[in-house]
């Protein structure tokens, strides 16, 4: 068979997986294992395989819609090959999930060992995602029981429609995902769950952090052909030497998921608050803020946990009513969602979201005068300017802009605040400052974890 014949057929092998490939990539695999003396069908399986271990932003032409992020909504049909950059589980508390890596022996970390099942029910993932052209997020909206929490990164997975895609933010649910494997192996050390955790946490972490996480693609994975040579051992010595200069030069630093980059993301991002009500109305609660422990999860019930740098919603929650009431409390969280519309008065503004931080969730107000330095105008200025769009129409459609424009910017600091925050419970909890998290909460928090 002539070479071209072989990469039509390999081409038309990989279409029949929904795999789309540059032509320059698949050309020079198939030349490569035609010179080795395979056969046609041993190179399409082999060609898959060396696919599997390699970057989509490498290899691969994209499949979804252009522009999805710009997109409202979008209901995707049809069938789209992704690869997990990485993934982050929103309904364990960042500390848990970082401290079991770690395999730290203390009373919290063996009671979360104990209800692993209870946990597991609750899982609800964050996925990162690309095609190799463009990038996405999708949330496990139902457990997808076919994806395992001990997954290298960058394996792949065919995800088929009709799913609903929300400004660039993907639902997925068991139905929708068919897993295809394979990993990449520079994933291992940027994208490993131990760096990424210990990066929320502002922690350093380095490569004997990854607990000796393996690097080669499991066994299902493997072809034996003649003469004992496996897919595996042909494709690496092809890797090695048809690597192009920007692959061997590649940046470690270039990798699509920076470490601070996770620190601002949420599962509700750059979704308005029309869209998340819309959302809301057929999305099951645990989806929208209430994914977390039991009440009798003995996670929380059996450790002391010191206050500084700060305490868990968890524990705020568990307090009697009179034990909270009054009190100052610091917990490290992020904004789930806002409740209402921002409204003001002359003399006040009016904002209540929800807060999580893995181990609860708690419905706040933000304290008038921190909502003001957000928005940049106080309610006196907005209540002029409301005044004003009556008395003068000529100036109605210019401050109308103005004031989505305020509140869009407001909602975006908002949506990026992953911050500690200072809770006056008087009696309903208010956020009264953002504090950033420093170099001196990380010591304290280190110091948290020796005493233990």
């Amino acid at each position: 068979m002539l070479l071209n014949q072989i990469v039509e057929s390999v081409k038309l092998f990989l279409k029949n997986s929904h795999i789309n490939v540059k032509h320059d990539w698949l050309q020079g695999c198939i030349e490569y294992l035609h010179e080795k003396g395979y056969d046609p069908n041993s190179i399409s399986k082999i060609t898959k395989e060396q696919w599997l271990l390699n970057d989509l932003k490498e290899v691969s032409l994209g499949c979804l819609p252009s522009n999805l992020k710009k997109q409202t909504l979008v209901i995707l049909d049809g069938n789209f090959v992704l690869q997990v950059n990485s993934e982050i589980d929103l309904s364990t508390s960042v500390y848990q999930q970082y401290s079991k890596l770690k395999n730290v022996n203390n009373e919290n970390i063996e009671a979360t060992i104990k209800t692993e099942e209870k946990i597991t029910s609750n899982r609800l993932l964050k996925f990162f995602l690309t095609d190799g052209v463009q990038d996405v997020t999708a949330i496990e909206y139902k457990c997808i029981n076919k994806i395992k929490n001990d997954l290298n990164s960058g394996y792949k997975i065919l995800v088929k429609g009709p799913i609903v895609c929300r400004n660039g933010v993907i639902f997925l649910t068991d139905k929708d995902v068919e897993m295809m494997w394979g990993e990449v192996k520079e994933f291992s050390i940027t994208n490993s769950k131990i760096s990424i955790l210990a990066a929320k946490l502002g922690l350093s972490d380095t490569i004997s952090s990854v607990n000796n996480q393996s690097s080669s693609v499991e066994n299902r994975n493997q072809i034996v052909f003649n003469e004992n040579i496996t897919a595996d051992s042909a494709l690496n010595r092809f890797e090695h030497q048809n690597n192009t200069t920007d692959q061997q030069n590649r940046n470690i630093n270039e990798i699509d998921i920076p470490q601070n980059q996770n620190r601002n993301e949420r599962v509700e991002e750059l979704m308005d608050l029309d869209d998340y009500e819309e959302i809301r109305q057929d999305t099951p609660a645990d989806l929208l803020g209430d994914h977390v422990l039991e009440d009798d999860s003995p996670a929380f019930n059996t450790v002391k946990v010191s206050a500084s740098p700060f305490v868990y919603i968890k524990q705020i929650i568990d307090l009697n009513q009179s034990d909270r009431i009054n009190k100052v409390f610091k917990v490290k969280a992020q904004i789930l969602h806002l409740l209402k519309r921002p409204s003001f008065t002359k003399d006040k503004w009016m904002v209540e979201c929800r807060i999580t931080d893995g181990t609860g969730c708690l419905n706040v107000e933000v304290n008038s005068c921190l909502f003001s330095t957000i928005i940049s105008h106080t309610p006196q200025e907005m209540a002029e300017l409301s005044l004003q769009r009556q008395r003068d129409p000529a100036t109605k459609d210019r401050i109308d802009r103005d004031f989505v424009k305020y509140l869009s910017e407001a909602k975006r600091k908002l949506d990026s605040e992953y911050s500690i925050m200072e809770l006056n419970m008087s009696p309903t909890p208010v956020i009264t400052q953002f504090i950033p998290f420093t170099e001196q909460h990380v010591m304290l928090l280190q110091k948290r974890l020796q005493g233990f």
